[in-house]
């Protein structure tokens, strides 16, 4: 996981924060190739998390689907959701469902919201990281380095790969619940086995 700044032996040199004029991702291009595989991961977890609300709400035809693309925000989204989740779902259904969300809201206030929204910059003494602060925290002759995070590839690497673990959990979710079968409950405890809940 990304680290403070604080925790790096070093001052960071010629620091930069991205401005028209600062283009930091040519700083290192092939670490901006996993920089944005991290925000591209997130947009599948929204995709499969459609379809899982798209299954819960009747199926693409149903006229409660059609209100879904204006609600705007994912909070909002739940809320109207929700109320249907917990009349058609069963209790492990109810308890997968919850957990997921859970954790889609805990992903996006945690990673995705920092990287789509804070501030990148770059040091000529860190060549092979990206460093991320948010707007007025530091003063650029004194930078508080508790507060810029630094980026690695292994750390966009593990943002991938928590991603796509959760988008493969919602995808099972959402498959189970469209194509019911017999072996749905053995399908159910394993899930709920795999989430530790």
């Amino acid at each position: 996981m990304p680290q403070p700044l604080s925790t790096f032996k070093k001052t960071p040199q010629q620091f930069q924060i991205a401005r028209p004029s600062v283009h930091v991702f040519e700083h290192s291009p092939q670490l901006a190739t996993f920089e944005f595989e991290a925000l591209v991961s997130w947009t599948r977890i929204e995709a499969h998390l459609f379809d899982l609300f798209v299954s819960i709400m009747g199926g693409p035809e149903s006229e409660l689907i059609k209100s879904y693309p204006s609600l705007g925000t994912l909070a909002a989204k739940y809320d109207y959701v929700c109320p249907h989740a917990q009349s058609k779902l069963s209790e492990i259904e109810l308890a997968i469902f919850s957990e997921l969300l859970k954790r889609v809201e805990s992903f996006s206030k945690k990673k995705r919201n920092k990287l789509a929204h804070l501030s990148w910059g770059t040091a000529k003494n860190f060549p092979d990281a990206y460093l991320l602060v948010k707007l007025g925290v530091f003063i650029l002759d004194n930078i508080d380095h508790k507060k810029v995070m630094v980026y690695r590839k292994i750390d966009f690497i593990e943002i991938v790969d928590d991603n796509d673990e959760l988008t493969k959990s919602i995808r099972h979710f959402e498959s189970i619940l469209r194509c019911p079968s017999e072996s749905n409950d053995k399908l159910l405890h394993l899930l709920f086995e795999r989430l530790e809940l």
